[in-house]
């Protein structure tokens, strides 16, 4: 059925439910959901597994961070 969907939206990129899956974590962990909600929220029991699914976006919220945290402290609002 996804496949069906991506060619009526005449979409180029290789959509199949295993990468929706990943897009929902990625989109809950960007969303400041608490991991244990989100897990319930995907059917994940397994810390391990939810981790597999969400690493890029956790990495990006750090690097993001890291990157706000730079700009404050060279506005002269940071920590440093």
């Amino acid at each position: 059925m996804v496949k069906d969907l991506a060619a009526i939206a005449e979409s180029a990129e290789n959509i199949h439910p295993h990468r929706l899956r990943h897009t929902f974590g990625t989109q809950l962990v960007m969303g400041d959901v608490q991991p244990d909600y989100a897990r319930k929220l995907m059917r994940i029991k397994s810390p391990i597994t939810f981790d597999r699914y969400t690493r890029r976006a956790v990495e990006k919220k750090a690097e993001d961070a890291f990157n706000d945290l730079i700009e404050r402290s060279e506005s002269g609002d940071g920590l440093f």
